[in-house]
């Protein structure tokens, strides 16, 4: 950025033409005047506060974020992205029986260990609900 003010704690120094960088703003020849005057009204333009601007480091951040953005859409058009049915660690149902054959619909939780297993089985005997694995339960016994 081509600054034409240095900031030094409350005094702002006007750092261009032919006085010395600690040259104060009553020092300026007219056309410098003029010069700071068009940059000011550039900027008013954008109709920005000086709190809208954001730091480079602000940017930086930003920057990184799209690029994770853009890697994930990437991955989900390729179809290498899984929708997982609950967070890791939310709950689910399963079904199974018991020794004596009786069926029962019990708790499972989602873990990393276990994801592959359960998604697999989705639908067939673990369920996002109680209600839907103990439907499946009650329609399995119908059957037999």
């Amino acid at each position: 950025m081509n600054r034409l003010t240095k900031r030094n704690e409350d005094i702002i120094y006007y750092t261009k033409g032919k006085y010395s960088p600690k040259t104060l703003s009553a020092d300026m020849e007219p056309w410098e005047v003029r010069e700071c005057m068009q940059k000011l009204a550039a900027y008013e333009d954008t109709g920005l506060e000086p709190e809208d601007v954001l730091s480079s480091d602000e940017l930086k951040e930003i920057n990184i974020k799209l690029g994770e953005l853009i890697d994930y859409i990437n991955l989900e058009e390729q179809d290498l992205l899984i929708k997982l049915p609950c967070k890791v660690g939310g709950t689910l149902y399963i079904t199974s029986h018991r020794v004596d054959g009786k069926g029962h619909v019990r708790r499972l939780t989602l873990t990393h260990n276990n994801l592959g297993n359960v998604l697999s089985r989705l639908g067939n005997d673990v369920f996002l609900t109680r209600e839907e694995a103990e439907k499946a339960l009650e329609a399995e016994n119908a059957r037999e």
